[in-house]
């Protein structure tokens, strides 16, 4: 019998989401097995299976980054500077101009 142990909870992790894969074309556990196995009903072991497949999850993905704080738009003329784009003289203004 293997008892679920929440100080150790990623080699359980593994352990409860290989049983529950194993038994997932079946339509899962018996409820037998389950008690046996973990020591816990379906219910439980659905909560289990849960934060499990979070953690494994949690340890798979990078390490992410602090967000950066927002960024101001760049002003119109330099963003086409930094693009090597040239900015469109505004005929608008052009006409009003003259």
């Amino acid at each position: 019998m293997t008892a679920f142990h929440p100080n150790n909870l990623s080699a359980d992790a593994w352990h409860i989401v290989e049983f529950a894969e194993a038994w997932s074309p079946f339509g899962g556990p018996p409820e037998e097995e389950l008690f046996v196995r973990f020591g816990m009903n379906r219910s439980r072991f659905a909560e289990v299976l849960a934060e499990s497949v979070d953690q494994i999850a949690h340890q798979l993905r990078p390490a992410r980054r602090r967000p950066s704080a927002p960024r101001r738009p760049l002003h119109p003329d330099t963003s086409a500077r930094l693009t090597g784009s040239q900015r469109k003289p505004d005929v608008q203004a052009a006409r009003n101009s003259t």
